[in-house]
């Protein structure tokens, strides 16, 4: 992912989140990466609430994270049907 690069979509259910990105290889072929995460509110020792971000996961939350990814993948495999189907 270079920087400054925009997501192509994002993902989520619960508190898990799949990001794709599309990117391109030195020959020019161009692929999808995806990068997972769970955002979640701690507060500080004040009561103040700040957003964090992990890629540790439950067990419970594991199917947050699947429900992401089936999301993702069927975006990212309609997306590929249909520039199959321009051509």
């Amino acid at each position: 992912m270079a920087e400054g690069n925009k997501p192509v979509g994002k993902y989520r259910a619960g508190k898990a989140t799949v990001t794709v990105w599309e990117n391109e290889d030195k020959d020019g072929n161009k692929y999808n990466s995806f990068q997972v995460d769970k955002n979640y509110v701690k507060k500080d020792k004040d009561g103040k609430e700040e957003w964090k971000t992990t890629n540790s996961f439950s067990k419970h939350e594991l199917q947050d994270l699947q429900l992401a990814i089936n999301k993702a993948l069927l975006q990212v495999d309609n997306q590929a049907e249909a520039k199959e189907e321009e051509k």
